[in-house]
């Protein structure tokens, strides 16, 4: 039997797609501990695991897909949203990590209707504001704490969807409320519903969440759950975002 060479993709700056004849993997060029656990421990894919480095991730699938085709039905982005909410309130809760990015190639699509995200290089460990602490109320309850991530690297404002806040960083390192993964995941979904991302060029130039939205007004998603959600997510002021699926 002649033996088959795997097929490899590159999937981003952080990962490449490995397809093998009986199983796929996304190998990150660098340890991914907080992202890898966030897919295995919420059995977003069933059977998947990792190796000791937290530097692979092996699964089997019928198809997987590097690049979304947008535009996508209302119906369909409704349907990967849960997961995707797993995913990241998997990395906030338990791992105490937030993204500050989603590039265009950062979530796949597994066998058509399971959504992942594999961008590690938009991965921020969280800690408490330590500007919070300086206003000494060192008696507040644990769940009125603010956390923030600490962006660290350069980064350029077209090679991901970005919260305000993030294009607003003129200074390296810089701090940035955990709920900055809300504004782009909302961005990301409209990429989805519209179909190109040129709106997100003008949007870099003003910054303003609310006119995205309402590039909406006129598209068949508006007064939808859907709709809602996004309403939620992309909120000028960090920390009043929320994620809820109703």
């Amino acid at each position: 039997m002649k033996h088959q060479e795997p097929q490899k993709w590159p999937i981003n700056d952080s990962a490449t797609l490995v397809k093998t004849p009986i199983h796929y993997k996304v190998q990150f060029t660098s340890p991914a501990y907080a992202l890898i656990q966030s897919i295995v421990h919420t059995h977003i894919l069933p059977g998947a695991y990792t190796d000791d480095q937290y530097r692979t991730l092996t699964f089997k699938a019928h198809s997987v897909r590097t690049q979304m085709i947008a535009p996508l039905p209302i119906a369909t982005i409704g349907s990967m949203l849960p997961t995707l909410v797993r995913q990241l309130e998997y990395l906030l809760r338990v791992q105490k990590c937030t993204i500050y990015g989603i590039g265009p190639a950062d979530i796949i699509l597994i066998n058509d209707t399971i959504p992942m995200f594999v961008g590690s290089e938009w991965v921020l460990r969280l800690e408490e504001d330590r500007e919070e602490e300086d206003r000494e109320e060192e008696d507040r309850e644990e769940e009125d704490r603010e956390e923030v991530g600490m962006v660290t690297r350069p980064f350029v404002s077209t090679e991901a969807y970005f919260s305000p806040e993030v294009l607003e960083i003129r200074q390296l390192p810089s701090s940035i409320h955990y709920k900055t993964a809300y504004a782009s995941l909302g961005l990301w979904i409209i990429v989805l519903l519209v179909g190109d991302d040129a709106f997100y060029r003008d949007y870099i130039r003003h910054k303003q969440l609310d006119q995205c939205l309402d590039l909406l007004r006129t598209h068949p998603v508006f007064q939808t759950r859907l709709y809602g959600v996004l309403s939620r997510c992309l909120v000028e002021d960090p920390t009043q975002r929320c994620l809820l699926l109703l």
